[in-house]
Formats: C-alpha cells, structure tokens, sequence
C-alpha cells in the first residue's frame, strides 16, 4: 500500500477544499428545495427560479441575458403598475378612466395629464435615451425586450385591471425605464422632482410630453 505524505499547508489545502465541497453540496441541497422553476426563456440562455417567498433568482450567461431575464420577472410581478404608472407619467391617464376627480387634493385626471405633460418629463426621457452610450442602450435594451417578451407570452391571465380599464401594453422602451426611474426618485427623495423639472427645463418646455 502506498502513502502520500503530505505537507502542513498541503493539508490545510485539503481541508479547505473540502470544506468548499461540502459547502456546494449543502447550497445545491437547499436551492432544490427553496427554489420552483419558473421556466427558460430567451432560447435556454436565461432561467428563472422563485424560491418560497416567490422572489425570482435569475440565471443567465451573459449580462444582457440577466437583464432580460430581470425585466421579464419584473413584467411578471408588477406589469399592471408598470403600464398604468407609465401612463400617468406620459400624461395619457384619461385615456383610460376618462375625467374623474381626485380623491385626494384638487383635480382632475384632465389637470394631471395637462401637469405631466407641461413638465416634459417623458419628451426628457426620450432624450436622454438617445444619448446614453452604446453599452447601456444595449442592456436597457435587453430589459426592454424581456417585458415585452412577457406581454407577447401571456395574452390571457394578465391582471384583472389591464381588462378592466381597456389597458393594452404597449411595448417597452428604455424611455419607459428611464422616466418610471425619474418618477420613483420622487418616493426616495427629497431632490427627485427637483432634479425632473431641471431636465424639463433643460429642454427647453417644448411641445407636449
């Protein structure tokens, strides 16, 4: 019988390898256990696994098929909020539940849609969009394209309001993530709107939104 002998730092090696073993098992244990699959989308190349408390884990082989698959379990998760915001901020609400009141403070849906559109944001949006480096289009790009392949996928069982307020997605463009990121600064804080309306002006208040 033949024995290895092993140096100090060798077995410290060994150990350590080891440890990273067992520990790869345990992860692979687990994850077969807390995460359900949610299908391969993109051809095989991205896969989306929910674990128990339904929070997507994405799997891809390069960055803009994780960005694809990100937007394709954002559109799954929050696709109502996502169009309905979107209208909102474009200044196109009344288009889908006509003139009606505020619940609360004064106005309209009119006067919202007339604000958001005076503001610009959206027209902003579209510039920046236009100008963003080609690296960053790309990507944005790909999270655009796995809403969209979302939509295109799921024609039935959407929510409930999509149906409701006669609300059809339309497909998503990076200027749809640029101005809802805009609009979510607002909620983060205290300079978002203040830094929308330096854009507007930027712009010149040119046109409608």
């Amino acid at each position: 019988m033949k024995t290895a002998l092993h140096s100090r730092s060798e077995r410290r090696a060994a150990g350590r390898k080891a440890t990273v073993g067992q520990s790869v098992v345990v992860m692979i244990v687990l994850s077969s256990r807390l995460l359900s699959p949610a299908g391969e989308i993109r051809g095989g190349s991205v896969e989306i696994l929910r674990d128990r408390w339904g929070i997507p884990h994405i799997f891809a082989q390069t960055d803009a098929d994780a960005f694809y698959g990100l937007g394709y379990a954002t559109a799954e998760d929050r696709g109502f909020q996502m169009h309905y915001t979107l209208r909102v901020i474009q200044g196109r609400v009344s288009e889908l539940i006509g003139k009606v009141r505020k619940v609360r403070g004064r106005g309209t849906s009119v006067d919202s849609d007339r604000r958001m559109r005076a503001f610009g944001f959206y027209r902003a949006a579209q510039r920046v969009a236009k100008n963003l480096d080609a690296e960053a289009l790309r990507l944005l790009q790909a999270y655009c394209d796995g809403v969209n392949a979302y939509f295109r996928k799921h024609k039935s069982g959407r929510h409930p309001l999509f149906e409701r307020l006669g609300l059809e997605p339309e497909p998503w463009t990076p200027a749809d993530s640029i101005v809802s990121w805009w609009h979510l600064a607002q909620f983060f804080g205290p300079d978002g709107t203040r830094d929308l309306v330096a854009s507007r002006m930027q712009d010149g208040g040119r046109g409608a939104a």
